[in-house]
């Protein structure tokens, strides 16, 4: 049986954000029948409710939620870890916490994968042919026998999986433009536009 909280939680994945019901089963951990029943079902009349009747973590759900939304305007390690979210609900609800830590951290991965996980949180990375990405990175290597870090300009295809690279002093813009100089006069060609 499911709380009234989870069956919302599986007709929003499945109305409001286009999700199949096998994405909804993986996503959730619940039986695709479990899941095409709870979103077919038209009918909630109190027979239905009383199969969802409140369970004890309900309440501790929007306490929970609050914090971890407090959480996203902090540095990522100074977030709650659900040990620390159990820890402060005994201090701080002692009278609503009838549940066990186990079931804290189970509410806290459900919680942050709502929170964390939106499905509009990527990047299409769609690239035709003739447009490259330029970055900088490092390298090691030895000079008068000694191992130094230095620093190399990378231009990469991602339409070929070609990649060129040229050793610079420094990450300036005088180093980007004489080392894409450089790679241009050995590819003998230069790309439409780069990132």
């Amino acid at each position: 049986m499911l709380t009234i909280t989870q069956v919302h939680y599986i007709r929003e994945l499945f109305y409001e954000e286009g999700k199949s019901y096998s994405e909804i089963s993986s996503m959730t951990g619940k039986n695709y029948r479990t899941v095409k029943k709870y979103i077919e079902m038209e009918d909630f009349n109190e027979q239905n409710h009383q199969a969802l009747r409140p369970n004890k973590s309900d309440v501790l759900r929007p306490i929970i939620q609050k914090w971890l939304l407090e959480d996203q305007s902090r540095h990522r390690k100074q977030r709650h870890t659900a040990t620390r979210i159990y820890d402060r609900l005994k201090t701080e609800h002692p009278d609503l916490l009838e549940v066990s830590d186990r079931t804290v951290r189970n509410i806290v991965k459900e919680e942050k994968e709502k929170i964390y996980s939106s499905g509009s949180a990527y990047l299409q990375l769609h690239h035709p042919g003739g447009e490259a990405q330029v970055d900088f990175g490092t390298f090691e290597a030895y000079e008068n026998n000694t191992l130094k870090k230095f620093r190399e300009l990378i231009l990469s295809f991602p339409k070929s999986n070609a990649g060129f690279a040229v050793a610079t002093k420094s990450e300036t813009r005088e180093a980007l433009l004489e080392g894409l100089a450089v790679i241009f006069n050995y590819i003998g060609c230069v790309p439409r536009s780069i990132w």
